[in-house]
């Protein structure tokens, strides 16, 4: 907790649950989750809840770039358009997004994935419903998403994958090391950068990192360049 603010929070662990698999409508669930004795926001609820296969991305610049610069973005338009990828799900957004979007981390933020948070989960299909397939600047969410994590998923499709995939981006270009890291950890290292240390003091972990650890993930997709 970087920000030194108090955390209070919670977690249910769901039994093992079997994925969806097929077809472009996987059963969804919806799960409530309700709190007695407390004196605001006692109930929460989640929406259109599908079990499959999570994968975690990260890395530097070649794992930012995000789909508005690739070659084949307008295939993609064209196919999810057609029905295809339609159990591929992602976080589409600017993969160097906070998860607050600018608000209190711990305290009234929207956080990652929510719907008025930054990078919110959508489907395909709800990442090509808004926005422009212009020639530059494209501003569909799907073309805001790091190219090679959505490839990835996109593959995984094409290959007969039929549980629901979801893509979690987070690559940031030019991360160092040290920004994952708190300052104690870093002050004991030798042969290290003189360059002023104060502001790391572990902030990408916080942000990019933190925000996932409670999630059972498939595998992670990482590529520095």
């Amino acid at each position: 907790n970087p920000w030194n603010k108090p955390l209070l929070t919670w977690k249910a662990l769901l039994p093992p649950t079997a994925a969806n698999k097929g077809g472009a409508a996987p059963m969804e669930y919806t799960i409530t989750a309700e709190c007695s004795g407390c004196t605001a926001n006692a109930t929460q609820v989640l929406s259109g809840v599908v079990f499959g296969d999570m994968w975690y991305c990260s890395g530097q610049s070649n794992m930012w770039l995000p789909m508005d610069h690739s070659l084949s973005r307008n295939e993609t338009v064209a196919g999810i358009k057609a029905g295809n990828f339609s159990n591929v799900r992602g976080m589409f957004g600017g993969s160097g997004n906070v998860p607050d979007g600018g608000k209190s981390y711990h305290v009234g933020g929207e956080g990652y994935g929510r719907k008025a948070g930054s990078s919110p989960w959508m489907t395909a299909s709800q990442a090509i419903a808004t926005g422009s397939s212009a020639s530059t600047g494209g501003s569909y969410p799907l073309f805001k998403m790091g190219a090679a994590c959505w490839y990835f998923g996109q593959r995984l499709s094409e290959l007969g994958v039929d549980v629901p995939i979801g893509l979690a981006d987070t690559a940031i270009g030019g991360q160092r090391i040290e920004e994952f890291m708190n300052n104690a950890t870093i002050s004991k290292c030798t042969n290290r950068s003189s360059e002023n240390i104060r502001w790391w003091d572990g902030q990408l972990f916080a942000t990019q990192v933190l925000p996932f650890v409670d999630m059972t993930v498939k595998g992670w997709v990482w590529y520095q360049g």
